[in-house]
């Protein structure tokens, strides 16, 4: 896809323009786009062109802008000339645009363009105290209702990027770049950008990722069992004093990760088991693809081929993710049209009929058989000794 620049979007104070500066000295090749606004400056503004609301308006009717909104009872606009101005300088262009403008193509000379776009957020407190220290007058529900108002049109953007788990600007500039870089190539994430994808994107989540550095290797990422599982048509749940799952020859289980991905358009995943797994005699029957844009569990089905029984302890290492970068964003992603998108729970993966393992269940009838058989040979031989004693007592009463 050619990207003719890129855009910084999402909710307010969420570090839009510090990144934007940030990038711009760290990489020569990128010049924020000057935009124009009618509201008041801000201390810390520095690329905005201050014009009244006439004036706006006048500039608008002369068709001059690529790009305009209303926010906060404000105008926002981007002009043809100052990006024009930007591209013409040899520089790839940032521009920094409120959330509803992302769903609006951009055209320069007329020509759509595509950008690639990053959505920054933040938790509702956080945001709250960067406004405060801005000096910003705020009622707490107008800016939680807005925050969320924003954050619906981050589907409009690639990637999403979370500011407030302790984020180093410099590590934020770093994603940012390495997705221009490779904007148009594809590949498996090496352990460095997987690191920086869960960190700031949430690729990977999970209550239980207190230290998920140690689950990163070289280009994949481990996966722990998770709680429930369903076996023998039923779904139980693995507690601290039941920790194990027993699966038998023969047998099946489905089971769940501890952990929720959450994948961009432009980023497919694979999983399957571990070789420690394989090697005792499970095998993953499922398909291991992850399509990009499905957010949830990873839910799978375990088959022991051994001629033992296998145990699974919870939070076990069971499985390994690895994750392949698309040549260019999928334009059919997983979305919330699709039956399986935000489900965690194994309830939602069952089929609606529900059993139990065929061939584990037919040898449990030919054991019960042979138990039979066992029973019928062991009549038989006590009915023939019996008979043999009535017998041999006959003959003696004869005798006598």
């Amino acid at each position: 896809m050619d990207y003719t620049g890129i855009i910084l979007t999402g909710t307010s104070a969420s570090g839009k323009s510090s990144i934007a500066q940030a990038l711009c000295s760290f990489d020569g090749r990128f010049q924020i786009v000057k935009a124009l606004t009618t509201r008041e400056p801000r201390d810390d503004d520095f690329n905005y062109e201050y014009i009244s609301k006439e004036v706006f308006g006048e500039r608008r009717g002369r068709g001059e802008f690529i790009i305009e909104a209303e926010y906060r009872n404000e105008y926002y606009s981007i002009s043809q000339d100052h990006i024009k101005e930007v591209i013409d300088n040899g520089k790839i262009p940032i521009l920094i645009i409120t959330p509803q403008s992302t769903s609006n193509p951009l055209k320069i000379g007329g020509i759509k363009r595509d950008f690639l776009s990053f959505f920054l957020d933040a938790t509702d407190s956080i945001l709250e105290q960067r406004l405060i220290a801005r000096g910003s007058s705020i009622n707490r529900q107008n800016v939680v209702e807005r925050n969320n108002s924003d954050r619906e049109y981050q589907k409009h953007s690639l990637y999403g990027i979370i500011t407030t788990r302790g984020e180093d600007i410099k590590e934020v500039v770093n994603l940012i770049v390495w997705s221009w870089n490779n904007k148009n190539s594809g590949g498996i994430l090496p352990s460095q950008i997987i690191k920086l994808f869960i960190k700031y994107c949430s690729l990977v989540e999970s209550e239980f990722m207190i230290n998920y550095e140690k689950n990163i290797s070289a280009a994949s990422f481990d996966l722990t069992l998770g709680d429930s599982y369903f076996q023998n048509g039923q779904i139980k749940e693995l507690k601290d004093n039941e920790p194990n799952i027993v699966i038998h020859p023969g047998d099946f289980i489905v089971v769940g990760s501890q952990e929720r991905v959450s994948m961009p358009a432009s980023i497919a995943g694979r999983f399957d088991l571990t070789v420690s797994m394989f090697c005792k005699g499970l095998i993953l029957s499922n398909g291991p693809q992850v399509d990009p844009g499905f957010k949830g569990n990873l839910f799978c089905l375990l088959f022991n081929t051994s001629s033992e029984k296998i145990e699974l302890q919870k939070g076990t290492h069971y499985a390994t993710i690895e994750f392949h970068k698309l040549v260019e964003p999928t334009l059919n992603p997983y979305s919330e049209k699709d039956k399986y998108q935000h489900k965690e729970k194994i309830m939602h993966y069952l089929p609606v009929t529900k059993s139990i393992s065929i061939i584990h269940q037919v040898q449990k009838d030919i054991e019960s058989l042979k138990n039979e058989k066992r029973l019928m040979q062991t009549l038989t031989i006590i009915i023939s000794i019996v008979g043999i004693l009535l017998a041999a007592a006959a003959l003696v009463v004869t005798l006598k």
